[in-house]
């Protein structure tokens, strides 16, 4: 499996663009809220390795989807939805820890059963998935896009807070807050919570 990993990210390397960056910043940042929950080496090392293969599917996205500046149609967000499902077309998901395999299938799920492709609810949802959906969606928010400006970290941690038990596990989410208040060196106590 490693063997697969250095393929793609010698594959990935060869490509800058938004996609390849995104993989690498929540590839690190993964690594260090894993760390800060006291995960083992071997969720740590599933996380990393999920984050970097997550969004492979977007690379058979066409372009004008992609990197549309501006809202998608419903149309159009099906399309950008099925990157999810395109990641187990471009990769052999038999050769993968069944975790990693369970972060790129399940990143876009939320306790509410509103995500996708599967619409599953907290309980079905894979641990490393729930914590990983968090890390995802945080470098979305606090980077600039081709198609919207980044959101500062107080912005980003209202929506996410907004969001727990919903859009993301209440549990992890809270843990989630304190590490990005601890990492940005911000008081515990901030208004964001």
């Amino acid at each position: 499996m490693k063997h697969i990993l250095s393929e793609v990210r010698n594959k990935i390397n060869s490509i800058n663009d938004e996609t390849a960056t995104h993989l690498y910043r929540t590839s690190e940042l993964v690594k260090e809220f894993g760390e800060f929950l006291n995960l083992t080496d071997t969720e740590i090392s599933n996380l990393t390795d999920g984050a970097m293969l997550h969004d492979l599917g977007k690379y058979e996205i066409p372009q004008e989807v992609l990197y549309k500046k501006g809202k998608l149609t419903d149309d159009e967000f099906l399309i950008m939805k099925s990157h999810v499902l395109k990641a187990t077309m471009v990769l052999d998901m038999g050769k993968f820890e069944e975790n990693i395999v369970d972060i790129i299938l399940q990143h876009h799920e939320r306790p509410d059963g509103k995500g996708y492709p599967y619409g599953l609810k907290s309980e079905n949802i894979n641990k490393l998935s729930k914590i990983f959906s968090l890390i995802d969606v945080f470098d979305a928010l606090t980077t600039e896009r081709a198609y919207k400006k980044a959101m500062n970290i107080d912005e980003t941690l209202i929506l996410i807070n907004k969001g727990l038990g919903t859009q993301f596990d209440k549990e992890i989410g809270l843990k989630f807050v304190n590490f990005v208040l601890q990492r940005a060196n911000t008081d515990v106590n901030s208004s964001v919570i």
